[in-house]
This record gives structure tokens, C-alpha cells and sequence, in this order.
């Protein structure tokens, strides 16, 4: 009788958060899942706007909860959104490591959006770590994303 990794206690490594109905968010979180996939293959990424097959039923929040990674891209009103605040509620219930990814290429101040949070939500943010992506250097942006990743 073996004991299962770590690892596979959970359905996903990282579930990544984002403004869905914002369309310059919804194509940065489509580049950042593609540099994932091509620079760390191995990460069980998720979307929270993916459909995973067999999966249907599941909503988001249960994705998250699920994954022991939650990456927020930050964008404008991102902590905002109920769909984001469910989230990162959720994983942060099951002890979901709480991960902001900034795009540098874009001018969004993390603690303004943070304080437009309610106050449930910014005590979860009150710990947690900060990635930052460039389109230009992805590959260690990627590596940075599994540095911090538990």
C-alpha cells in the first residue's frame, strides 16, 4: 500500500482567478496559461472559465477549493467581483496558497484594488505572495510562479 503524493490530494496545482468579463484580462490569462503549459508542462492549471470534462457539474469556487494554488490576475475591480471573492474565499477555506500575478504591462496598483475588497476578502489578502509577468520573459516569470507555489 503506497501513500499518495501530496500532490495528488488535490484536483489541480494551480487554479488562476480572473475578471472573465474584462476581454484584455481574458487574453492575459490565456498567455499566462500558455507559458505555463510551455514552460512548466507539469503544473495542473486551471481557469476559473475552463470546462474541465467530467466535471461539469463543479462551479469555480469548487475548482478552487480543490487546486492548492489560487493565482489572481490583477486588473481593475478584480477583488471586486463576486466570482473572485467566492474564489479566493474558498481556497483560502481549505488552505489554498493565495497568489497575485501582476501584468507589467499594464498600470494597476495592487493595494488600491485591494482596499475596494470587502473586508472578508482583504483579511485573506493581508498574506500572500506577488508574481509579476512579462509577455517578454515568461520563462521566469513561470519559474518564479513555481518557486512560490506549494
Amino acid at each position: 500500500h503506497t501513500k499518495k503524493a501530496k500532490r495528488y490530494n488535490k484536483m489541480f496545482d494551480l487554479f488562476v482567478a480572473f475578471d472573465h468579463s474584462d476581454k484584455a484580462v481574458k487574453t492575459f490569462a490565456a498567455q499566462v496559461k500558455k507559458s505555463i503549459m510551455a514552460h512548466t508542462p507539469n503544473i495542473r492549471a486551471v481557469l476559473c472559465t475552463d470546462k474541465v470534462p467530467g466535471k461539469e457539474s463543479m462551479t469555480s469556487a469548487q475548482f478552487a477549493a480543490s487546486s492548492h494554488n489560487l493565482l489572481v490576475l490583477l486588473s481593475e475591480d478584480c477583488f471586486t467581483k463576486a466570482d473572485n471573492q467566492e474564489n479566493i474565499l474558498a481556497a483560502a477555506a481549505q488552505g489554498g496558497e493565495i497568489m497575485v500575478m501582476t501584468n507589467l504591462e499594464s498600470t494597476v496598483f495592487l493595494e488600491a484594488e485591494k482596499k475596494k475588497a470587502p473586508p472578508e476578502v482583504q483579511a485573506v489578502l493581508s498574506r500572500f505572495s506577488v508574481v509579476e509577468y512579462w509577455s517578454k520573459c515568461d520563462s521566469s516569470c513561470c519559474c518564479k510562479l513555481l518557486d512560490l507555489m506549494q
